[in-house]
């Protein structure tokens, strides 16, 4: 019985760890869509980078920032303690405010046809990217 608990308990953090490496990397921001139809446009050029070490950073199109994350199981994950600079963009600002806004209320993360989507499922938000 011991062993089939230590085997199922090595399987799930060797499935997590798989899960954990799979979203590290360097991503580029393709869309963010708010309900089903509608997205905010992108006006400037937005990247998330994910270490495996839970930190985030990138460039939100006109301020760096970075912070930490949390993936647990099924696919759910948690942006913390996000900073960035706070220069003013003219154009760029709005987006690079939903996109912040979107990475703090992520409830899970997941790819889809390619693309790394991180979800915020209360209100429909959903970060696409791509590397």
């Amino acid at each position: 019985m011991k062993k089939t608990f230590l085997g199922l308990l090595t399987a799930l953090i060797f499935t997590f760890s798989i899960q954990a490496q799979s979203i590290v990397g360097n991503w580029k921001l393709s869309s963010i869509v708010i309900e089903k139809d509608m997205a905010f446009p992108i006006v400037a050029p937005i990247s998330l980078n994910l270490d495996k070490k839970g930190r985030i950073g990138g460039n939100g199109g006109c301020n760096s920032f970075g912070g930490s994350y949390k993936l647990s199981k099924q696919n759910k994950v948690r942006f913390t303690d996000i900073i960035s600079t706070q220069m003013f963009c003219d154009g760029v600002s709005p987006t690079e405010q939903r996109f912040f806004q979107s990475l703090m209320e992520a409830t899970k993360i997941y790819f889809k046809k390619g693309q790394l989507i991180i979800e915020n499922s209360t209100k429909g938000i959903h970060v696409g990217a791509r590397l």
